[in-house]
């Protein structure tokens, strides 16, 4: 008798035509979103109190940018970025809002504070600008308490405190603190518009003080808001007068023998005035 083995292996399962195995779900990545609509939700909370607009700001902006980055890279929850850019959006909106309506009741610029403050005498030494008149250079100024007058604009210091640095600083912490050195000056000033520029010039008045060597003490980003602020924000109509406050950086030693020079348009040269 015989006997013969055959191994025997099993046919493959043939997969039914057009088949494909299942694969597993790419899983949305939600870290980089969220993480934006919160910088986004924080901005917001911040942008609209006096003194964190700054924070505020730049949440917002972080809160964009994250959004931004959900949006366009690859695994991340893209619906949730999208979120985040449109409260980031509406916090930059409303931040500008509380910011221009801060601007307009309180001052961009500075504050006077009625201690130690010098108040001119009411003379008027109204003098015309021009080339040879005194005013034209820092170290020939017109004397304190002039009207310094244009074809288009009159100027004059009322008030001067040559250290409100406290006051300032006390009325709003979130305000540009002065340098090592410095102090800010507050002023009490009137301008008139008289006559329309010409096109295409935009009615506008700046200021600045400068130190006994010529030197405009101009920083960027130097805020300083105040009540009663002098407002340079609203567009300026012809016959508008208006008074205010402003405040200036200043070295604190000699401060009272630097001048102010305003500049007016049309006219891109300053005219300088004494503080004392």
């Amino acid at each position: 008798m015989s006997f013969s083995t055959h191994n025997h292996q099993p046919s493959p399962i043939p997969s039914a035509p057009g088949y494909t195995a299942p694969t597993a779900p790419t899983r949305t990545k939600k870290g980089l979103a969220a993480a934006g609509i919160a910088c986004a939700l924080i901005g917001l909370a911040l942008s609209v109190i006096k003194g964190l607009l700054s924070f505020g700001w730049a949440f917002l902006a972080l809160g964009l940018l994250l959004g931004i980055l959900a949006v366009v890279l690859k695994g991340q929850a893209r619906r949730l970025g999208a979120v985040s850019i449109v409260i980031a959006v509406i916090g930059f909106l409303v931040a500008g809002a509380f910011f221009a309506r801060i601007a307009k009741e309180e001052g961009m610029w500075a504050a006077l504070d009625a201690t130690n403050v010098m108040t001119f005498s009411p003379k008027d030494a109204r003098t015309a600008l021009g080339k040879t008149n005194p005013g034209e250079a820092f170290d020939n100024p017109l004397p304190a308490g002039s009207t310094v007058s244009s074809e288009y604009w009159d100027a004059k210091i009322n008030a001067v405190n040559l250290d409100a640095t406290d006051q300032l600083m006390s009325y709003n912490p979130g305000s540009t603190p002065p340098y090592e050195g410095e102090v800010h000056v507050a002023l009490n000033i009137t301008v008139t518009y008289k006559k329309a520029v010409p096109e295409p010039f935009t009615p506008f008045v700046w200021y600045d003080y400068f130190t006994t060597g010529g030197e405009a003490m101009n920083y960027p980003g130097y805020i300083v808001a105040v009540p009663e602020g002098f407002d340079s924000l609203v567009p300026w109509e012809v016959g508008d007068t208006r008074t205010g406050n402003i405040a200036l950086p200043a070295p604190a030693e000699r401060t009272g023998e630097g001048t102010v020079g305003f500049q007016f348009s049309p006219d891109p040269d300053y005219v300088y005035v004494r503080l004392q």
